[in-house]
Order: C-alpha cells, then sequence, then structure tokens
C-alpha cells in the first residue's frame, strides 16, 4: 500500500502601503492525505484535501464590501486576494487531487469554477474535499482510472436576498473524472480524458448580489445552475 500525507502552514507578514489598511499576517494552513492499496491489476484510492480561507461575514455582504479589512490573511494560498505574489513557491498545478472541470485539472485552457472567498479556482484555499477512486491496468500499456470528488467550502458563504444578508449553504458539488492512458511506444503516450462536475447547493441558491467581488464569484442568483463537463484527447511526448 501507499500512505502520503502532507500539512503546510503559511508564514510572514505583508506590510501596507496605504496607513489606513493594517499590515497583513500570513496564517493559513493545508492538510492532504492519501491512501491506495494494490490487489492486483485494481488499485483503489482514498483522498482527502483541507485548506483553510478568509472568512466573510454578513455585515460584509449586508454592506457590499469589496475589501477584506482582517489584519490576518488565513488563506493557503499563492495568489489570493491578500496574497499576489507568490507564485514561485506553493503550486497546486502539478498534483494528483485536482479535478477537471471544478478546479481546471486537464491539459485544455478551462479556469474552473468560481469558488466564495477564493482568488482562482485551482487554488488550495477556503476548501474541504474529499476524493474516492481507483486505477485499473488492463495491460502494461492500458490503464483506466475514475475519481469522484465532493468539493465544500471551508467557511460559510454569505450573500444576500431582497438586500438582507443571509449565510449559504457550503456545498460546491460533486465531480466525476474519467482517465484513459495508452502507452504507444517508450516515447509516445496517447490518451483521453472527461469530467462532468454537478453544482452544489451554494451555485443555486436565489441571490441578488450577482456581480462578483473579492469573496463572492459571478452567479445567476435565480436559483439554478447548469452542470459542465470537458472532454480531452492528448498526444504526449517524452525524449
Amino acid at each position: 500500500f501507499t500512505l502520503k500525507l502532507e500539512a503546510a502552514r503559511n508564514f510572514g507578514y505583508a506590510q501596507s502601503e496605504d496607513s489606513e489598511y493594517k499590515d497583513i499576517e500570513h496564517t493559513g494552513y493545508m492538510f492532504y492525505s492519501g491512501f491506495a492499496y494494490t490487489l492486483g491489476k485494481l488499485v483503489p484510492e482514498l483522498q482527502f484535501l483541507f485548506c483553510s480561507g478568509n472568512k466573510a461575514t454578513l455585515d460584509m455582504a449586508q454592506n457590499q464590501d469589496g475589501l477584506y479589512v482582517s489584519g490576518k490573511n488565513r488563506a493557503f494560498s499563492y495568489s489570493s486576494p491578500t496574497n499576489r505574489n507568490l507564485g514561485d513557491t506553493v503550486s497546486s498545478s502539478n498534483v494528483d487531487i485536482l479535478p477537471i472541470v471544478a478546479m481546471g485539472g486537464g491539459y485544455g485552457l478551462n479556469y474552473g469554477v468560481s469558488r466564495p472567498g477564493t482568488f482562482y479556482s485551482a487554488d488550495f484555499e477556503n476548501l474541504i474535499m474529499p476524493s474516492i477512486g481507483f486505477d485499473y491496468n488492463f495491460t502494461d500499456k492500458l490503464c483506466v482510472s475514475l475519481y469522484g470528488y465532493n468539493l465544500r467550502a471551508y467557511n460559510r458563504p454569505v450573500g444576500t436576498l431582497d438586500g438582507e444578508a443571509r449565510y449559504l449553504s457550503r456545498d460546491l458539488g460533486l465531480e466525476a473524472d474519467l482517465f484513459v492512458d495508452y502507452k504507444v511506444t517508450e516515447h509516445i503516450n496517447v490518451g483521453f480524458l472527461g469530467g462532468y462536475y454537478i453544482p452544489g447547493k451554494y451555485y443555486k441558491e436565489k441571490r441578488d448580489d450577482v456581480d462578483g467581488s473579492m469573496f463572492s464569484p459571478y452567479l445567476r442568483g435565480d436559483g439554478h445552475a447548469n452542470n459542465a463537463y470537458q472532454f480531452e484527447f492528448y498526444v504526449e511526448l517524452t525524449f
């Protein structure tokens, strides 16, 4: 079997250039675990991701605030609303637990589905995400994988309806991803990947603050949200 554990925490300060705003202390943290067991050609796997995030309050929603006013950045992220200059240090672009549709985990141009309190959908912040799936090696050259994800917000989102602030659902949705990889030669791989995403209750809430802000993405706000999918074929050359 294979057991993977990872934990990390942000440290440091960012000094404000404007005396009207507080200096920022970075306090975000994350935890990841993965467990896989080999059963012949079948390799089932369980994964869990937990990432802190910045909290939005009912007052922020009611006042339609455009900025976080806290002196602490609790988002574990390299590009968040209060921490935009660490792109060369911590990156979520080369990890196994990254849904194709919801977090842009494929090869194609897809920015993912914007989440509450998150600057970029692929960021590991304000997120709780368990995953279950398996790899099945039909032959030495052909492998088929299927993985499912359950996305939830770490902090409870906020919004307004009829001018009144209220808390919203943490449920961000479900996704199923399929991968088919075939090794043609030592230097050529071809494959297919596809993801199907079902929006959670958060995206189906009726609300009137739909224009987007630091702590809420652009939304329809009419109580509906469409499912989304993405399919890709690829050729990979190695030298």
